[in-house]
């Protein structure tokens, strides 16, 4: 008998590579985020990074704000690439945080803009443009009280 091994490509599904997970992290800064600075809680990026993956997932989201959040949307995962994601974006001055929050700077503002100008991702920008200020973070803390 012989066993024979070949490389072979691995496929990496493009909403897990760093280069889409920082651009989907600054688009939700920018458009949910609050007053000049853009100010949001880790826990609602997590939220809406897992959120934004399936259309299924956008809708629940929908319909429970619609609902003043009272429709649980389920079990979201925190994922830690994501937190090391985040401290790139720190590092690399697209965003800052002030202790309690992450905000995007003026690069990161300036960033985004040029992406934006590029129309790419369209779908997930005009849901994050639907979400803007409707998703509070005392709505974050009402949905994960509905962890089931």
């Amino acid at each position: 008998m012989e066993f024979r091994i070949s490389k072979k490509p691995i496929d990496i599904d493009s909403d897990t590579r760093i280069l889409y997970l920082s651009i989907m992290m600054l688009f939700i800064i920018f458009y949910t985020g609050y007053g000049k600075q853009k100010t949001i809680s880790l826990l609602k990026i997590h939220l809406l990074l897992w959120v934004i993956k399936s259309v299924d997932r956008q809708n629940r989201l929908l319909e429970s704000l619609e609902n003043n959040c009272d429709l649980s949307i389920g079990l979201w995962n925190i994922n830690i690439k994501n937190n090391s994601i985040l401290t790139i974006l720190v590092k690399d001055k697209l965003c800052g945080f002030n202790g309690s929050k992450y905000f995007l700077t003026e690069e990161g503002i300036k960033f985004v803009s040029d992406i934006k100008e590029l129309k790419a991702l369209d779908s997930q920008q005009q849901f994050l443009k639907n979400i803007g200020s409707k998703l509070s973070d005392k709505n974050v803390d009402k949905l994960k009280s509905l962890w089931s």
